[in-house]
């Protein structure tokens, strides 16, 4: 329990040979705005040790309740797997941080259902780049169904997602009704 967490933790951690972990995290409360500016801070605003640091974990947290996702150190890299926002007509992405520090970089690729008003269904399927320092997004590729945007289409959806759902902060990725205000758009 603290200011930015309520939550149950289980599981595993060892400390010989290595420092490893598996643990399963249900939160009651989380402050993602705060927790997402913290690690900002700590590991894509600052140049520290602190990216060599977290470099050296390995294992696995993986979340329940709120939201269900797994993040993954592992071999000097981390996942995001798996993740669902929303109950209904879920959001589901992954991710990868590529590099971290100032010229740091998440890839990411999300996917969901869109439906019209004929009840038609298409998947929604965005990849693209987060460059946390500058709360910079951009979308490399979108698909609508079997559509696969144009360049200049994709540019125009940035925009959007910047003035839209980024507006100040990052945290705003995990805010669902902004990111569903954006994906009926579509």
């Amino acid at each position: 329990r603290s200011s930015l967490t309520n939550a149950l933790f289980k599981g595993d951690i060892s400390f010989k040979p290595y420092f490893t972990f598996n643990l399963d995290i249900e939160p009651s409360t989380l402050s993602i705005q705060k927790i997402i500016a913290i690690f900002l801070q700590k590991y894509f605003l600052e140049e520290s040790n602190n990216t060599e640091v977290i470099k050296n974990f390995e294992g696995s947290l993986n979340f329940k309740n709120m939201f269900d996702g797994t993040i993954i150190f592992e071999n000097r890299e981390i996942l995001f797997k798996n993740f669902k926002i929303g109950k209904n007509n879920e959001i589901f992405f992954d991710a990868k941080i590529i590099k971290l520090g100032r010229k740091g970089k998440i890839q990411f690729n999300l996917i969901t259902e869109r439906q019209n008003k004929k009840t038609n269904t298409k998947e929604i399927k965005i990849s693209g780049f987060i460059i946390p320092s500058i709360l910079k997004v951009t979308f490399k590729k979108i698909m609508l169904g079997d559509e696969t945007f144009s360049e200049e289409k994709i540019k125009n959806y940035e925009v959007k997602f910047k003035n839209e759902v980024i507006v100040d902060s990052l945290g705003n990725i995990f805010n669902e009704k902004k990111i569903r205000n954006f994906l009926k758009t579509f």
